[in-house]
């Protein structure tokens, strides 16, 4: 069973959904508690990089990253990004939203299931539009995970 909720952040007042999937598991930061990319609301980027498939940001101490574990007969991948993401190092995050609506620019042929996750990055510099697309038989997962991880060595 999927629940979700819509929240509204009171010290940014962006309206983000949350939500868990016990078939598809969920992403939790060191005290255990569901992540979401609102975890980034507040905090400043000291550091972004894509590499290939993932998002890495690192936030003082702490990195986070988008992701997926490519599994069989699916893929996963950044579709495009619009906007400069090395604008958004030395910003502060001041909201965010993860939308899975169809992009209307963008002239593409489904696949025989897929799934569009649009993660909007507002700061203090600007907005960082991020587009992943998900593509498989219908079977394996689709979506895009944003949760904590180490920081890389290539990034410290």
């Amino acid at each position: 069973m999927v629940e979700l909720a819509d929240t509204l952040d009171s010290k940014s007042g962006a309206v983000r959904r949350i939500g868990s999937n016990p078939i598809l598991g969920t992403n939790f930061n060191k005290k255990g508690n569901a992540m979401d990319i609102s975890t980034l609301i507040g905090k400043k980027i000291d550091q972004v990089r894509q590499y290939d498939d993932e998002v890495i940001f690192v936030c003082g101490n702490e990195a986070y990253n988008m992701y997926h574990m490519q599994d069989c007969c699916e893929r996963v991948y950044v579709w495009d990004i619009i906007g400069d993401l090395e604008s958004l190092i030395g910003s502060t995050v001041l909201a965010v939203s993860e939308d899975d609506d169809d992009p209307v620019d963008v002239d593409y042929t489904p696949h025989e299931s897929y799934t569009w996750t649009i993660y909007t990055l507002v700061t203090d510099k600007g907005t960082v539009v991020i587009r992943w697309l998900g593509e498989s038989n219908g079977y394996y997962s689709e979506r895009v995970h944003f949760g904590i991880t180490h920081v890389p060595m290539y990034m410290r």
